[in-house]
């Protein structure tokens, strides 16, 4: 017998006398194949680009100024927590050479990253077979309603997601390393710990991966292994200190930016505070039991609690099973710590991955342990796998189907859109058919199975998969149709709703060349009439950055009233036909002629009605001068 066959024999122990991760199997068995480094990116990439084709850019306001600032970044003090995520953004703009497509590409590498690394953490925590797990952990992660609603908005929360995950992915690189103690993953733990928190607060909550650290070779925990671990982390963290720094000085021209105590105390004042009675009130109305049930994370919450409790897949060690906690400890973040915020579905965006590997665990099989009703082992591969796919094809013309059904038993609600309504005709009624009657139903069907048929033989693994495959297809068509609706989809898109925001940018492109130092006025009444635009002078500003790749200031900018306009001190002015029927009225309009050359748009159609823009532009001798 050789020493591998006595290898194979022989299980790894650990503290308690478990195999280590579960297994019993070659000293390979953790690590990834030439398949995952292939065909895994392949996939996701494909993904990605179709991702980069349909969506648009940022349309929130906390992606407005961020975006701003990786275009033209200044100090902001009171948004320090948010550095990591604008330099990391700015990378990309400064690849594409220009902030729309450059966010476009950021967030579509987001959304590959995160596939990606979602499929190749589950790979190395489950094992050799993980693969399985890992293909239902990617869809998990993709049937989320955050991909579909805030598609193309470079949120920070995303950012934290990917960092997250990729964080994770790094630690179990960690536990899995062979022939040393692995210091550059853990300087790289480091790092990565400390880029997270500087993209967003929340990063603070992967400290509990540092409770893997400390263990021995045996599985032992020791604290002067502790220690010298933490040691080669502590460095890492100064490393991402020292590069952010190093970062500041270049763009900002401060080196001390990120760690002056004024800067420090300006972030904290802007985040920690008493909560009002409204936000209070907000809380409530916003419950963790209403803000689980009533989206498509229901689902993997569940399972991910379920096979945190007893996994299918293996008998995890406590160094592995710390990863588990960190969406617990991110929900008890965001109850207790942050108690002024309200919840939005995007402030649980990092804890999707971690919950999606774990959930995916719960659908694991062990075919080898499955046995046909004859006994006859070499017909199981093809019967299970017949199986599945009849699973599938069920499930895709019950997918197909919910449109009709909803639209049959009045699963739909009118919505008076804040874009044109002709956009806003309904609800989606998929999402109100999947909350309300098909995710409760394969939920329970799902349970009871599990319960009633504890070896998970073929009839078992035939009603979980079907179910499985329902839970998923549903929320993950409802977002491709949410990034690509069609052109009689009845609601906008994000690209659509991009698109409709920029629009006064776009009609006068080619006219708005700016000098150093220009001054720009938007009218008041576009945004108020149709939602073009920004809502005030510093999202203006925001805008302007972001479209025309410029470095406008705050003070370069004016939200403009009709007294600003005919103020007449600015360069460029966007105004309304509306704003121009007053100033003819006050009879201005002779000086507003002599300073600026005027540029009148056709007629749009919004939802007030027709609205006319017009570009007011210094005429050239002015210019000169």
């Amino acid at each position: 017998m050789t020493n591998k066959n006595i290898y194979l024999k022989k299980p790894i122990l650990q503290k308690g006398g478990d195999t280590l991760l579960g297994q019993q199997a070659s000293e390979d068995q953790f690590r990834l194949t030439l398949y995952d480094y292939t065909i895994a990116p392949i996939l996701s990439l494909m993904v990605a680009v179709w991702v980069f084709v349909h969506i648009g850019t940022a349309v929130n306001w906390d992606d407005l100024l961020y975006m701003s600032l990786s275009q033209h970044t200044v100090p902001e003090a009171w948004v320090l927590n948010r550095y990591g995520h604008i330099y990391l953004q700015k990378l990309f703009f400064l690849l594409a050479g220009d902030s729309i497509i450059g966010g476009r590409i950021f967030w579509s590498f987001i959304v590959l990253g995160t596939a990606l690394l979602t499929y190749w953490s589950t790979r190395l925590l489950v094992g050799k077979k993980g693969y399985i797990c890992g293909a239902i952990a990617v869809p998990m992660v993709l049937m989320q309603s955050v991909f579909g609603k805030d598609a193309g908005c470079t949120l920070t929360d995303f950012t934290v997601m990917f960092l997250v995950i990729l964080t994770v992915f790094i630690y179990l690189l960690f536990l899995n390393h062979k022939g040393g103690r692995g210091h550059w993953l853990l300087m790289a733990l480091g790092l990565l710990f400390f880029w997270t928190v500087k993209s967003k607060e929340v990063g603070i909550c992967l400290g509990v991966l540092f409770l893997g650290l400390g263990f021995n070779k045996k599985e032992d925990w020791n604290i002067r292994q502790f220690m010298n671990d933490l040691k080669w982390v502590i460095v890492g963290i100064a490393a991402g200190c020292a590069i952010l720094m190093l970062l500041d000085l270049v763009f900002l021209g401060d080196l001390f930016f990120s760690v002056r105590p004024s800067n420090i105390q300006a972030v904290l004042g802007s985040n920690i505070h008493e909560p009002s009675t409204k936000a209070l009130s907000s809380r409530i109305s916003m419950s963790w039991y209403s803000f689980m049930t009533m989206r498509p994370l229901f689902v993997i919450f569940l399972f991910y609690l379920l096979s945190g409790w007893k996994s299918p897949a293996a008998n995890f060690s406590l160094r592995q099973k710390v990863i588990w906690l960190f969406p617990l400890v991110l929900m008890m973040f965001l109850t207790f710590v942050r108690t002024g915020f309200y919840l939005i579905p995007r402030y649980m965006a990092p804890s999707i991955p971690i919950m999606s590997i774990w959930a995916s665990q719960f659908f694991f099989f062990d075919m080898g342990k499955i046995r046909t009703k004859d006994g006859l082992a070499q017909k199981k591969a093809l019967i299970m796998w017949s199986l599945a796919a009849l699973a599938l094809i069920i499930a895709l013309v019950v997918v197909s189907k919910q449109l009709d059904w909803a639209k049959y038993y009045k699963f739909t609600e009118p919505v008076l859109g804040a874009f044109d309504l002709r956009y806003n005709k309904l609800r989606l009624p998929q999402q109100i058919l999947y909350v309300l009657v098909l995710m409760p139903l394969f939920v329970t069907v799902i349970l009871i199975t599990t319960t009633l048929s504890k070896k998970r033989g073929p009839i078992a693994f035939f009603v979980i998969w079907l179910s499985l495959f329902v839970l998923i297809l549903c929320p993950l068509s409802h977002n491709i149709m949410k990034i690509d609706p069609g052109p009689d989809a009845g609601y906008m898109s994000n690209a659509m709703k991009s698109k409709f925001r920029y629009e006064p940018f776009k009609i006068f492109k080619d006219d708005m060349t700016f000098s150093k130092g220009d001054k720009v006025l938007i009218s008041k009444d576009i945004h108020s009439r149709s939602w073009f635009l920004g809502r005030r002078a510093d999202s203006h500003c925001h805008m302007l950055n972001i479209y025309f790749n410029e470095h406008f200031n705050y003070d370069q900018v004016t939200d403009g009233t009709l007294q600003d306009i005919v103020k007449a001190d600015y360069n460029y002015a966007i105004i309304t036909g509306k704003d121009w029927a007053n100033i003819q009225k006050n009879k201005l309009a002779a000086k507003i002629q002599s300073r600026y050359q005027m540029k009148i748009s056709q007629r749009l159609s919004i939802r007030s009605g027709p609205m006319q823009l017009i570009l007011l532009k210094d005429k050239p001798p002015l210019r000169n001068n």
